[in-house]
């Protein structure tokens, strides 16, 4: 469960560090499977990262009392956020992603369900044994009054 939150974390900062200039760009040796898990999650990968919303401010210099405002520039604004910003980057169709994670999930749930019934097999053979084992105890408890 740590290892897995462990996982999770790093490739949060992976996805944030993954800029258009290259700065900060990292290398996650798990980046495909991680994809494939966390493909549908808003909170992993957002429309928008708090880096490519930036607003542009203009300082106002001809005030009297030499305090300077911050005023957003509308017009600034609007044109640097892309269209291509907001598209999540997947190069498959968002159907084929689907099938491919539903695929995934139902794997894992066969994998479960074979898991548990192997298990369940397990315990029975162990309780059987438990029963022939407390029998035999009892006749010899018999056999030695």
């Amino acid at each position: 469960m740590d290892r897995w939150r462990v996982l999770e974390r790093n490739y949060k900062k992976y996805v944030d560090n993954q800029r258009q200039t290259g700065r900060e760009r990292t290398f996650f040796e798990y980046k495909h499977e991680m994809e494939e898990v966390f493909l549908k999650k808003k909170n992993i990968r957002p429309e928008l990262l708090p880096a490519s919303d930036q607003i542009d401010t203009q300082i106002d210099m001809n005030s009297d009392n030499a305090i300077t405002t911050a005023t957003p520039d509308v017009s600034s604004t609007s044109k640097s956020v892309s269209p291509k910003s907001l598209q999540a980057v997947t190069p498959q169709k968002k159907s084929q992603i689907i099938l491919k994670r539903q695929g995934i999930m139902e794997k894992i749930r066969s994998d479960h369900k074979t898991y548990y019934e192997e298990k369940l097999q397990i315990e029975n053979l162990k309780l059987e044994e438990m029963k022939e084992r407390n029998q035999l105890i009892e006749e010899r408890n018999n056999i030695l009054k």
